[in-house]
């Protein structure tokens, strides 16, 4: 009881870690953006020289910050799969493991902020391996949801690019006359079109779209499971999901919050079910 009382609040530790993850991220991709846009300034002759230096410093600094997000990432779903494990089944956490991860973040992750509000299971169930389980449906289903839009919106982003793209070259070539303008035209395209390769657009909408899939099967699995199946058959469900969501992109807050309110209504039809 001793240790136990000592532990901060691990759903506020936990939401930062992931919203710092996510922050490193969006970091990461703006630096991709930002290269290829520096890159096409090797279309004015004066700058050309100067410019594979600059998208260097750019890409290295995407690099360093993916790298850092997949750090605070992997510490965040470690301590998540910790939570889960606490609130459903009621198992105390394991303080040697906490405070690994606790020791390797910032010490104001642990101060707890007055009205910071935290994740809480709609399960009304004690502990037990139902209320583990119904807060595993109602994460997956969330997951299913937020993760669909995700899809829908990184799909319409690259299509809209590849579009437009090939229309600004058409265009523009019927347009110009000189050779000189069809290159630059040609170069101003294709960092266009490398956009999507380089900075992982079309990688990431599949991610996005993996997800989706491996959230809904675990909804599916859940509705199909009986509370007289054997618990360690169930459990892989649980391990299954958590695998799925570890190797699965961020989700950002924005949409989350933008979302919320109608997830939550349609969530209590879902479980009524």
């Amino acid at each position: 009881m001793g240790e136990a009382s000592l532990i901060p609040d691990l759903a506020a530790v936990d939401e930062r870690l992931f919203t710092s993850a996510k922050r490193w991220f969006t970091a990461g991709l703006t630096s991709r953006y930002a290269a290829v846009g520096v890159g096409l300034l090797t279309i004015v002759s004066d700058l050309a020289p100067s410019v594979p230096f600059v998208v260097g410093l750019f890409a290295i600094a995407a690099e360093g910050c993916v790298i850092r997000s997949d750090i605070m990432k992997g510490r965040a779903d470690r301590l998540l799969r910790i939570r889960e494990l606490q609130d459903g089944f009621g198992w105390l956490p394991d303080v040697t493991a906490v405070a690994d991860i606790l020791a390797t973040v910032p010490e104001q992750f642990e101060t707890a902020i007055v009205g910071e509000p935290s994740n809480q299971f709609a399960s009304q169930s004690v502990a037990s391996p139902k209320r583990a389980f119904e807060n595993l449906r109602e994460s997956a289903w969330w997951t299913q949801q937020l993760a669909l839009s995700m899809f829908k919106l990184m799909a319409a982003i690259v299509t809209l690019l590849l579009i437009g793209s090939l229309a600004f070259l058409i265009i523009a070539t019927l347009s110009v006359v000189s050779n000189q303008s069809r290159v630059t035209v040609a170069r101003v395209v294709a960092a266009l079109i490398s956009l999507i390769s380089s900075a992982g657009l079309a990688k990431l909408t599949l991610a996005y779209y993996f997800l989706f899939e491996g959230s809904r099967n675990t909804v599916r699995r859940i509705q199909a499971s009986r509370d007289s199946d054997e618990l360690v058959r169930r459990i892989g469900v649980l391990y299954d999901y958590q695998n799925v969501r570890t190797v699965g992109p961020l989700i950002p807050n924005t949409l989350y919050k933008f979302k919320r309110a109608r997830l939550n209504r349609l969530w209590a039809l879902q479980s009524e079910s």
